[in-house]
């Protein structure tokens, strides 16, 4: 960890009122060179906020009456995060608060992170940022690199037979831009016209082929997969007409459901009333009464394809299909998506407050241990133990579902109030901040969490979890709000 604190003119603050220098001070480089931070720091700076002056002979006060801007830097070894905020005492009307992040490790990271920060505080700078610094940040301007394209008639060539296995490759064309695959009613990747899908490892002989694409009806064939060859299949999906009804349907029947007019993700409306919250683990605890308000809570954790068409890019590590969940998000990306998709309408979106999520999970005063119809756990209920073995006291169960990671976003049981994979699939980023001592004094009505924090909170376990206390509804898991990784994911919430 180390710090870089920027003295710099607040931009919503008259000129007049900041006649003197701004500087730049360097705290602490950590591992980076401090020279090259500080050259990088003055130029943006001075491009896109304002212009850093040399520093005073005398070296800089902290205590003086500056206009100050503070740059902290998280960089734990998965990432790195940069969060700028106002830090002068004279303008606390300035809502300056910018966080970027990055993958990448070193300058490179730093670099990449600080661009962010900047835009995101003021969005109004990005086409300048990108201007100069596209190459530094390609996928926040739009930049893609260009899809190889496949042959839809080129086979790779078999793999190896192997002794005493019955196994076959597969390989599924379409006439469409996108569609997803399904054998034996199991998501097994997607198809792109020109790109078709080649799978190998599947079990020979016949299986049921389902193919499905946005806008068409869909494609089912039983297909016969021969032993150590290739089968080929061109799955021609016609587009629906006016006449035909949506398959599956677009819209929701029930009428405590909403559906959000640009992504179409569906929202359900659930109940408030009163619940224990928290358990006897010691981070999860002390078990405490909370009631909670109506509220509307996302049915599905939000998919690839939604943030897609939110922010214009897949941060997913696994890019299985538009309707899995997506991931390598942290909770900052999850922050600017809102403010994006808020823009779109007149709702406002927000990640669920901790005590909602734990009682949508338990099913209010259900009470329910996970998150599933009747409070059970096991492979057709659940996503989770990519390993296929977990254990109940001194039981061991097979949790083999087919998925080797997430799973498309509905593809178990509902919970209780008719929402889905809650647990298990990918955890779930929420709102509050953690506080080690807050369950023990938090409010009973509709407690929204600590004021600050160094820590937020995700919820109810992954398709990577074997052990199943992961996977209560009760149970807390602590990062940093820059972490990221392919076992994590959210879904919405309707602000109230």
């Amino acid at each position: 960890m180390f710090k870089l604190l920027f003295t710099s003119l607040l931009l919503l603050t008259p000129v007049s009122l900041f006649a003197g220098p701004c500087y730049l001070l360097i705290d602490d480089p950590g591992t980076l060179e401090s020279s090259t931070i500080s050259d990088f720091a003055r130029t943006v700076i001075s491009q896109y906020i304002r212009q850093i002056d040399p520093d005073p002979p005398g070296g800089i006060s902290i205590s003086d009456k500056s206009c100050k801007y503070r740059l902290t830097v998280d960089d734990p070894a998965e990432s790195i995060t940069v969060m700028i905020s106002v830090e002068n005492p004279d303008n606390s009307g300035d809502n300056m608060n910018g966080i970027g992040d990055s993958n990448l490790r070193g300058f490179p990271g730093f670099k990449e992170a600080t661009l962010r920060a900047i835009f995101r505080a003021k969005p109004i700078k990005k086409d300048a940022v990108c201007a100069s610094y596209a190459t530094v940040i390609p996928s926040d301007c739009g930049q893609k690199s260009s899809p190889t394209i496949v042959s839809p008639t080129t086979l790779p060539p078999p793999p190896p037979p192997k002794a005493l296995t019955f196994q076959g490759s597969l390989q599924v064309n379409v006439n469409v831009d996108q569609a997803n695959v399904f054998l034996n009613n199991q998501f097994i990747g997607v198809a792109n016209k020109g790109k078709p899908l080649n799978k190998t490892g599947v079990q020979s002989g016949k299986m049921n082929l389902r193919v499905e694409a946005s806008g068409h009806m869909v494609f089912s064939q039983v297909v016969h997969v021969e032993t150590n060859a290739w089968t080929q299949i061109s799955a021609i999906l016609n587009p629906l007409t006016t006449q035909d009804s949506p398959q599956p349907a677009a819209l929701p029947s029930s009428d405590n459901e909403w559906v959000e007019p640009f992504t179409e993700m569906i929202f359900v409306q659930i109940p408030g009333g009163c619940f224990q919250m928290g358990s006897n683990h010691k981070k999860s605890g002390p078990i405490h009464e909370v009631c909670v308000g109506d509220f509307y809570l996302g049915k599905y954790e939000v998919t690839q394809g939604e943030w897609q068409k939110v922010m214009g890019r897949n941060p997913s590590k696994s890019k299985n299909s538009s309707r899995h969940p997506v991931e390598m998000v942290s909770y900052y990306d999850i922050q600017e998506f809102i403010t994006n998709l808020n823009s779109k309408g007149k709702t406002n979106f927000r990640l669920p407050y901790e005590a909602e999520w734990e009682y949508a999970a338990k099913g209010g005063w259900k009470q329910f241990q996970y998150s599933t119809k009747n409070g059970s756990i096991n492979s057709s209920s659940v996503n989770f133990d990519s390993e296929g073995i977990f254990s109940i006291g001194f039981l061991l169960r097979s949790s083999e579902d087919g998925f080797k990671d997430s799973a498309p976003v509905g593809s178990f049981p509902l919970n209780f109030f008719g929402i889905a994979d809650m647990t298990g699939n990918l955890w779930e980023w929420i709102h509050d901040y953690y506080g080690k001592a807050y369950y023990a004094s938090s409010a009973k009505n509709n407690p929204k969490g600590p004021e600050k924090g160094k820590y937020r909170i995700f919820r109810g376990g992954s398709w990577n979890d074997s052990n199943v206390d992961y996977l209560t509804t009760s149970f807390r898991y602590l990062k940093k709000p820059g972490y990221k990784n392919n076992t994590v994911g959210f879904r919405l919430a309707i602000q109230n």
